[in-house]
């Protein structure tokens, strides 16, 4: 039987350092952890239209090589994984 993809965006568990700049150190997606070594690229989208979340994106290099883009809707304190390209790729 094949195994079917998981759609991204998935919600994920982060640790994050705290403050006006939110920025990712780790995250979890299911029981797999990944450390971030570096925050290539951010920027951030919404806000303009009424309704539309503001969601703060960071483009990150974790320990193992990946790329992964993840988004944080500090509103309600949620981060998604919304791309991941690398070997560590879990989807």
């Amino acid at each position: 039987m094949k195994r079917e993809r998981q759609r991204l965006p998935i919600r994920v568990a982060a640790t994050y350092r705290a403050g006006a700049q939110a920025l990712p150190e780790r995250f979890h997606v299911g029981n797999v952890i990944y450390d971030v070594v570096e925050v290539v690229d951010r920027w951030y989208d919404g806000g303009n239209v009424a309704g539309r979340p503001i969601l703060h994106y960071f483009k990150v290099r974790t320990r193992g090589d990946s790329i992964f883009l993840l988004a944080f809707e500090p509103q309600s304190d949620r981060w998604f994984l919304v791309k991941a390209f690398g070997p560590e790729v879990p989807v």
